[in-house]
C-alpha cells in the first residue's frame, strides 16, 4: 500500500520534468540485482524491520556513497546501531526527527537524513 502511495506521489511531484523513478524491493534484492556501474541515485530511502539493517543490505549500501541517505526507523536501539556504522564508514548525519505517531505507547518513529562526510 505504501508502495503505491509512493509511485502515485513520485508521478505527480509538481515542478519537476521528469518523475522520480522509484524501485520498490528489499534492499538486499535490490543491491545484488544492479551493479555499482549502474546509474548512481540521488537517494536511497530505506525503512527496516525492528531488527535494522542487515548486513546484506548495509555493506553494499555503504559501498555507493549515496548523496543522501534517508533512514526510517522504528526503533532506537537498532538505529542507534546502524547509524554508528554508517558514520564510522564515511556519513554524516544531517538530520534527525523524531515522531511520535503513537502517543501514549513507546512507539517512536525517527527519520535521519546522511549524506557522505
Amino acid at each position: 500500500m505504501s508502495g503505491a502511495d509512493l509511485e502515485w506521489n513520485a508521478r505527480h511531484v509538481p515542478d519537476l520534468a521528469t518523475a522520480p523513478t522509484v524501485t520498490l524491493d528489499s534492499v538486499e534484492r535490490y543491491l545484488a540485482a544492479s551493479r555499482s556501474s549502474s546509474p548512481p541515485v540521488a537517494t536511497v530511502i530505506v525503512d527496516p524491520p525492528r531488527t535494522g539493517m542487515s548486513v546484506e543490505a548495509m555493506t553494499p549500501l555503504v559501498k555507493r556513497a549515496a548523496p543522501r541517505l534517508v533512514y526510517v526507523s522504528c526503533d532506537p536501539p537498532t538505529l542507534a546501531r546502524d547509524l554508528r556504522e554508517f558514520l564510522s564508514s564515511g556519513y554524516r548525519m544531517d538530520a534527525l526527527e523524531a515522531f511520535d505517531l503513537f502517543p501514549n505507547t513507546f512507539h517512536l518513529e525517527t527519520v535521519a537524513s546522511l549524506s557522505p562526510a
